[in-house]
C-alpha cells in the first residue's frame, strides 16, 4: 500500500509553508500531497518542487471539515495528515508503524467530552469519550471509519462544529475505537507533558502566535 503525508494549505497559512517543509524533509523522503484551499497554490508548490498538488472543490470542505474532504483526494492508500502549524522533529515511521487497516488513529486532546466545553465544540459526544487533535491523523481512505466518518460530514456537517466532534461521535455510534497516538509520538502546546515528541502542534491561535514568533527571530 502506497503511503504518503498529507497537508492542506490555505491562505492564512501560506506563510508556514516554508518553515513545515524545512522541519520534515530534515527527517523524511516519504511523498506528500499538499491539498490547497480558496485560492490556487499549484503553481508556487510546484515551483518549489515539494509534492503533489490537489485543488479541493468540494462544497463541504470549508474551515473544520477540510480534513475529512482532503484524505478523499488523496493520491495515497494510507494517509499520515499533518496540519501546517504541526513541527515535525524526527522520523515519521514509527507513526506510520501504528497502522491497522480500516483504523483512523488519532491522538487524544487535554479533556474528556463533557468537561471544560464552553463553546460546544464537543456537545454532540458520549460524556467520558476523550476529545481528539485532528492536527494529526493516519488512516486509509477506504477503511470503515474512515468511510463513516466521511459519510457522516456529507450528510450532517450542518449538526457539527468539526470533524473532531464528529469522528468522535461517529467512532462510539458505530462501535469502531480511534487508534491511540502515543506523548511520544505527539504533542500539542495545550498537553505539553513530554520533551521531544516526533510532532509538535502549535495548536489554535496563540499557538500559531508563539510559532510565528519563533520563525521570525530565527530568521534574523
Amino acid at each position: 500500500m502506497k503511503q504518503g503525508v498529507l497537508v492542506g494549505c490555505s491562505r492564512e497559512q501560506e506563510d508556514l509553508l516554508e518553515w513545515w517543509w524545512g522541519c520534515y524533509s530534515k527527517h523524511n523522503t516519504l511523498p506528500v500531497c499538499f491539498v490547497t484551499y480558496e485560492f490556487d497554490l499549484k503553481d508556487s508548490l510546484r515551483l518549489l518542487e515539494r509534492g503533489e498538488v490537489v485543488q479541493s472543490n468540494e462544497p463541504f470542505s470549508k474551515g473544520t471539515f477540510r480534513k475529512v474532504t482532503a484524505f478523499s483526494l488523496s493520491p495515497f492508500d494510507v494517509n499520515l495528515w499533518l496540519d501546517l502549524d504541526c513541527e515535525v522533529r524526527g522520523d515519521l515511521s514509527p507513526i506510520f508503524s501504528l497502522f491497522s487497516s480500516g483504523c483512523v488513529f488519532c491522538p487524544r486532546g487535554p479533556r474528556k467530552c463533557g468537561t471544560n466545553d464552553p463553546y460546544g465544540w464537543f456537545k454532540m459526544c458520549n460524556s467520558g469519550s476523550w476529545v481528539r487533535d485532528t492536527g494529526l491523523i493516519l488512516a486509509d481512505r477506504d477503511g470503515r471509519l474512515y468511510r463513516k466518518w466521511f459519510a457522516d460530514v456529507q450528510a450532517f456537517s450542518h449538526m457539527y462544529h468539526g470533524e473532531n466532534e464528529t469522528l468522535v461521535v461517529v467512532a462510539d455510534r458505530e462501535g469502531l475505537p480511534i487508534g491511540e497516538v502515543s506523548d511520544q509520538m505527539f504533542q500539542s502546546c495545550h498537553l505539553n507533558v513530554y520533551p521531544n515528541p516526533l510532532v509538535f502542534h502549535w495548536i489554535g491561535g496563540r499557538g500559531k502566535y508563539l510559532l510565528r514568533e519563533r520563525i521570525a527571530r530565527e530568521r534574523l
